[in-house]
C-alpha cells in the first residue's frame, strides 16, 4: 500500500490595513493584535488534540516577540512572504487581506488543509481522512449552505461566475458559493490552480476592469470557481461556521456542533476568542489538561454558544419560512 503524503494545516494572515466588520476595531495595531491572538488560540487549540500534526503560519512580516515565542512554543513554522497578489487602492480595506491566501497556495511544499484564524479545534483531526483525499487529488470544501442569489461582499455567486466568464471568455455554470475558512489543496493541483488565478488576476486588475467593477470581491468567489474543473469532497463534517452576536445568532453548517472538528466563529474574534486567549496564556498546562466535557463546557461558555434553545429553534424555522414565503410571493407574481 503506498502511504499517502502528509497534509499540513496553516493559517495564512496578511500583516495589512484590511477592515473586518466583525472585529469593530478600526485601529491597525489593535486590529493585529486581535488577529495574533486568535491565532495562537487556534493553534493552541489544534495541538492540544493534534501533538504530531506540522503547523504552519504564513504571514508577510516578521511577529512581535510575544507571539513569536507562543507560537515557537507550539512548534508552529512560520514562512515569510510578501503580500503580492494586494489589490489595488480602489479595492478600498474591506476584507483586503482574504486576498493573502493565494500568496500562501504559491509557496506552499506540501499539501495544505487552510483554516482562517477565528478558528477552535475540539477534537482529534482524522488526518487519515484528510491525508487519503489529498493523495486522490481532490480538493477539500467547506460548503455553508448559501443559495446562488445570496450577496457576499456584494457579489451573488451567479454574479461572479457571470463576471469570471465575461472576463476570461470561459463557460462555467454556477455552482455552490465555497467558504474560505477550511479549505483542502493538494500539492499536486497548486500550479494549475495558481496558473489560472495569475491569468485571471493580470486580467481583472486592468484599470478598466477594476474601475466597471468586473472584479471578483473575495477569495471565496474565485475559488468557488476555480474548483469547479478539480475533483472535490465535503469538508461540512469537520466545521461550521456559527454566528453568535445578539442580532443574528446562526449556524451555517451542521447543527451538530459536538460531532465536529473546528467551530469558525467569525463574530468572536474580539469578545470569546480573546477572553480564550487570556485565559489559555495564563493556564496552558490546565487547559491541555482538559477532559473532553470540560473543555466543551468551557468554549461554549466563553462563545456564548449555550443558544441551541427552542427559541433559537423556533426561530430559525420561522425564518426559513419566511424566506419560502418570499419566494413563493415572488414566484406567484
Amino acid at each position: 500500500m503506498i502511504e499517502s503524503p502528509k497534509v499540513q494545516i496553516a493559517i495564512p494572515f496578511a500583516q495589512v490595513e484590511s477592515i473586518n466588520p466583525n472585529i469593530g476595531e478600526t485601529n491597525f495595531v489593535n486590529n493585529q493584535e486581535i488577529y495574533f491572538r486568535n491565532i495562537y488560540t487556534c493553534f493552541i487549540s489544534i495541538r492540544k488534540h493534534n501533538p504530531d500534526v506540522e503547523l504552519r503560519l504564513f504571514t508577510n512580516k516578521e511577529l512581535p516577540d510575544l507571539y513569536q515565542e507562543q507560537l515557537d512554543g507550539l512548534g508552529v513554522a512560520i514562512t515569510l512572504t510578501p503580500f503580492t497578489f494586494n489589490p489595488p487602492e480602489e479595492y478600498g480595506n474591506l476584507f483586503r487581506g482574504c486576498f493573502y491566501i493565494f500568496d500562501a497556495i504559491a509557496r506552499m511544499k506540501i499539501s495544505t488543509l487552510f483554516l482562517d484564524p477565528d478558528i477552535i479545534c475540539i477534537k482529534k483531526i482524522d488526518m487519515a481522512e484528510i491525508e487519503q483525499y489529498s493523495f486522490q487529488n481532490r480538493i477539500g470544501i467547506f460548503y455553508p449552505g448559501f443559495d446562488n442569489e445570496k450577496k457576499i461582499n456584494g457579489l451573488t455567486h451567479k454574479e461572479a461566475v457571470k463576471i469570471y466568464n465575461s472576463l476570461m471568455e470561459k463557460s462555467y455554470v454556477p455552482n455552490k458559493h465555497l467558504g474560505g475558512e477550511c479549505f483542502l489543496l493538494p500539492l499536486a493541483l497548486r500550479d494549475s490552480l495558481m496558473l489560472d488565478f495569475s491569468e485571471y488576476w493580470t486580467i481583472a486588475n486592468k484599470r478598466e476592469n477594476f474601475e466597471n467593477n468586473n472584479f471578483l470581491t473575495t477569495e471565496e468567489h474565485i475559488l468557488s470557481i476555480l474548483t469547479l474543473k478539480f475533483k472535490s469532497f465535503s469538508l461540512n463534517h469537520h466545521i461550521a461556521r456559527i454566528w453568535t452576536t445578539k442580532t443574528y445568532r446562526r449556524i451555517e453548517g451542521t447543527r451538530a456542533l459536538e460531532r465536529l472538528t473546528f467551530w469558525h466563529l467569525p463574530s468572536e474574534k474580539s469578545r470569546g476568542l480573546l477572553d480564550i486567549y487570556h485565559f489559555i496564556s495564563a493556564n496552558e498546562k490546565e487547559y491541555r489538561e482538559y477532559s473532553k466535557t470540560k473543555e466543551i463546557k468551557f468554549l461554549k461558555r466563553a462563545l456564548t454558544l449555550n443558544f441551541m434553545s427552542i427559541r433559537q429553534q423556533t426561530s430559525n424555522v420561522l425564518l426559513r419560512l419566511k424566506t419560502f414565503s418570499d419566494w413563493f410571493v415572488k414566484s406567484e407574481t
